[in-house]
């Protein structure tokens, strides 16, 4: 099974994890975003998928693509900029 690195990104009240888009469309497919929920956020080019039920899907779709998640935490004790993020945007 190969091995990808991603951030871990948490505050004291949640955590995100930080995927490109290019990584996205390569692991989970060309409509990635119906996979996932506006409870995530997207800044760039880089989606933020939250910890409770957003980032397991990623996690399961890595794992049926052959790859091990391997996580880089990032911790900050104040509230994380990407409250502020906009919404992830879905598709239907």
């Amino acid at each position: 099974m190969k091995t990808l690195a991603f951030d871990f990104i948490s505050d004291p009240g949640h955590g995100w994890v930080k995927v490109s888009f290019t990584q996205l469309v390569r692991i989970v497919g060309p409509d990635w975003r119906s996979t996932f929920s506006s409870c995530s956020f997207e800044r760039g080019e880089h989606a933020y998928l939250e910890e409770d039920s957003d980032a397991p899907r990623f996690v399961k779709a890595c794992q049926a693509a052959g790859i091990e998640p391997r996580w880089r935490m990032r911790y900050s004790e104040r509230e994380s900029r990407i409250h502020n993020y906009p919404s992830l945007q879905t598709s239907a």
